[in-house]
């Protein structure tokens, strides 16, 4: 996903901890002296190296204090050596060869066992780990990086089963080739995302402005508007026979999305689905985007009809243009990724200014003013969980957990500090937010966890949900939350004791 530029005021417990490494002190550098994906590109030749103090101590030797020009011409040394190691298409083998590979590996790729769902036939990919003309490359064999004993290769990588289908058609891939590919990948995939962005700048420059017409944006609003207004004039049992037809046409329209329980629809429309148990919670997603539409300038969803019929429960809504950031966070920008950040800060200080007016005498609860849903709390899934007062709250995060006093004093620390009661969307993962082709943040979606809860809620929430994404949480969270470091702490501690059930 991509090395973070706030790398100092990054809270990962999981990097730059040891700001007294030599890898810590060069990722520095490199974040000061390139932008993204260079920086990306650069700093994984440290952080994917099998000793990153003895990788990061080479760069420091290789640019001698001698700033970015010479750490330029180290970034085009790695991109030379990654473009030679590049795994490459086979174009040249039989006929009859491929078909031996094809019967060796089962059709399937031997690595990840991703299956080919068609036969043996001509758009079936063999590639070559290594290109062949690595081994008889003048310039590899010259080469300084290559000599340098302190910087050869470890071949090993996770276990990973080969199984020959058709011994005696093929041979196995070579381990040790499949080791050296493991070594590089993640700087080969960075390498493709920065060879991407070359060309995806180059062609926006070329390509001539659209103006959206204005009825693209009215459109949506409008059919949102009047379909919240006459939809539900229908009975009720005719717009749940609809939501169950509607089910069926969107796996065959759409496909599996991934979630068992959200639907696709025709007309960028989003229906949830679930057992009627469930009522209340979609009853409180639906106020929640009410009270969002109604205080807040946040694109959202607008809710359009919640019913309950005998053993189920449905929810429609509409849905918002743009692609999850999730899914493109590694060709964005530092400049786009600030843009999301700053968008992000204000939306997060209009929520909080949404007041709790359910009367239901409790401050942490749903929008009903009922009991929250969060994953991170697994028995709010089946429990009517709500509570007078943040005391409360922490009493229920710490029952029942084997604490011992190292725990107990750093829980206490962030316990002991009394925080403001807010509303808060409670699940602000890269899912969830959605941006355009140009890197703008479109949409905030999937409100089902939303309610009243401790300030600091939305903050360690979103850090224990994308940890292992770096980029994400030092760039933007760590950006738009400037404090909360303790409470992060304790969360990651509280979170690792909680049971998942």
């Amino acid at each position: 996903m991509g090395s973070p530029y706030n790398i100092s005021g990054s809270a990962s417990k999981i990097f730059f901890q040891n700001k007294d490494s030599v890898e810590y002190k060069a990722l520095s550098v490199i974040a000061e002296l390139f932008a993204h994906p260079q920086r990306t590109l650069l700093s994984v030749f440290v952080q994917q190296a099998v000793d990153r103090e003895v990788a990061a101590q080479f760069f420091f030797d290789e640019i001698a204090g001698q700033g970015r020009a010479a750490a330029l011409e180290f970034l085009d040394d790695w991109i030379w050596l990654l473009k030679k190691v590049r795994p490459i298409v086979c174009t040249d083998l039989e006929e009859s060869l491929r078909r031996n590979v094809w019967q060796r590996d089962g059709g399937r790729c031997c690595v990840s066992k991703a299956k080919n769902e068609q036969r043996h036939n001509g758009s079936l990919l063999l590639a070559y780990i290594l290109p062949p003309s690595i081994f008889h490359d003048r310039d590899m064999i010259n080469n300084s990086w290559a000599k340098n004993p302190s910087l050869l290769i470890e071949t090993k990588f996770p276990l990973v089963m080969l199984k020959n289908e058709a011994v005696g058609l093929a041979s196995l891939p070579n381990s040790e080739l499949l080791g050296m590919h493991h070594r590089f990948a993640q700087a080969l995939a960075h390498l493709e995302v920065s060879e991407y962005m070359k060309q995806a700048s180059e062609d926006s420059a070329r390509r001539t402005p659209v103006n959206r017409s204005s009825w693209n944006s009215w459109y949506p609003q409008a059919l949102s508007g009047i379909a919240r207004y006459i939809w539900t004039w229908i009975p009720a049992f005719l717009r749940v026979l609809a939501y169950k037809h509607l089910v069926g046409v969107s796996t065959g329209l759409y496909g599996n999305n991934g979630f068992k329980r959200t639907f696709r629809l025709p007309f960028n429309m989003y229906l949830r689905v679930a057992k009627d148990d469930w009522a209340p919670k979609h009853k409180a997603e639906v106020q929640t985007l009410r009270l969002v539409e109604k205080f807040t300038q946040i694109p959202a969803p607008r809710a359009i009809d919640t019913v309950q019929y005998f053993d189920s429960s449905f929810l429609l809504m509409s849905g918002l243009p743009g692609e999850t950031i999730g899914r493109r966070i590694h060709i964005m920008t530092d400049e786009q990724l600030d843009s999301v950040a700053q968008d992000l800060k204000r939306y997060i200080t209009e929520l909080r200014q949404i007041p709790n007016k359910t009367g239901s005498g409790f401050k942490i609860c749903n929008a009903l003013g009922e009991g929250i849903l969060d994953w991170r709390i697994p028995d709010s899934q089946r429990k009517e969980l709500k509570f007078q007062n943040e005391t409360q709250f922490n009493e229920y995060l710490v029952d029942d957990l084997p604490i011992d006093e190292d725990t107990r004093k750093l829980v206490s620390k962030a316990h002991g500090v009394e925080h403001n009661i807010v509303f808060t969307h409670a699940d602000l993962n890269m899912r969830n937010i959605l941006v355009d082709d140009n890197g703008k943040l479109s949409g905030i979606v999937d409100w089902e966890c939303a309610g009243w809860y401790p300030e600091y809620w939305e903050f360690t929430k979103a850090h224990n949900q994308a940890q292992y994404t770096v980029r994400w949480t030092a760039d933007v969270m760590d950006r738009v939350f400037l404090g909360y470091r303790d409470e992060l702490k304790a969360e990651d501690m509280l979170c690792s004791m909680t049971p998942p059930w």
